[in-house]
């Protein structure tokens, strides 16, 4: 509960402004800022589909390819009667929930490799402060949904500590749906997916390797031992005075 309480409000600490003016704000006017949100609005209160014809006529251009986050301006564009202003609150409050999840990942995270909760709570605020998606929020919006690589993280830990597989499920959907919001998420998702593939392949290598030495370890004691039992005899004839004859080599 207090992980909560505290994610809760250093979400609000970094988003107040844009929290609480959800249905107007515009952080940023000039640049990519005003360009994204040109055609994601524009697409979802007149667009129709996946072409968007607010720019580039008179042969309008792929929704993707404008920044527009196509999942939500083609979902709205087919209701036709969304306004500015609910799409932006609807934006700003999924970007929102995005920075609550990631620091809840955060702490789980860093209570799975034994943190104690206090300290793991404060910490998962400071990694979370140090994202590199956070200055997204000055015109990337697609790309500020900061939960995704703890999202990320932690379904792999889990599914490498248990090897249930509605992990890579929940990865696969996540990286499905994201897609939908910017490509580059379909880009990270198939880097980790392989970082996690050919990590798996050293480990599986490695331990094949190690087996494979203990074996050989275990032959060469083999055959040590076996030459222990081919020793030569050796008798001894014990004299009536207690000397002890010179060994007489045998075998």
């Amino acid at each position: 509960m207090l992980a909560i309480l505290f994610a809760a409000g250093i979400t609000y600490l970094i988003l107040s402004n844009i929290i609480l003016n959800a249905s107007h704000a515009i952080p940023e006017l000039g640049g990519d800022g005003g360009k994204n949100t040109f055609t994601y609005l524009y697409h979802s209160m007149y667009g129709k589909g996946y072409w968007f014809e607010g720019m580039n006529y008179p042969y309008g251009e792929h929704i993707v390819y404008t920044d527009g986050q196509p999942i939500l301006s083609v979902l709205f564009a087919s209701l036709h009667n969304v306004t500015a202003e609910q799409a932006l609150t609807v934006l700003w409050l999924l970007i929102g929930c995005s920075y609550f999840l990631s620091f809840i990942f955060l702490y789980k995270i860093l209570c799975r490799f034994k943190v104690s909760p206090f300290p793991a709570i404060l910490f998962a605020g400071l990694i979370g402060l140090l994202s590199p998606q956070l200055p997204r929020l000055q015109g990337h919006y697609a790309l500020s949904y900061t939960c995704i690589i703890p999202m990320l993280f932690y379904w792999t830990i889990q599914y490498h500590d248990s090897l249930k597989w509605r992990y890579p499920v929940y990865i696969f959907l996540t990286g499905a749906i994201m897609s939908f919001f910017h490509p580059y998420y379909a880009a990270m998702m198939l880097v980790w997916a392989g970082a996690r593939k050919m990590a798996g392949h050293h480990v599986a290598h490695g331990v094949a390797a190690c087996l494979a030495a203990g074996e050989a370890d275990a032959a060469e004691e083999a055959h040590h031992l076996g030459h222990l039992g081919e020793l030569d005899v050796v008798r001894l004839h014990v004299l009536a005075g207690g000397d002890v004859a010179p060994a007489t080599r045998v075998g």
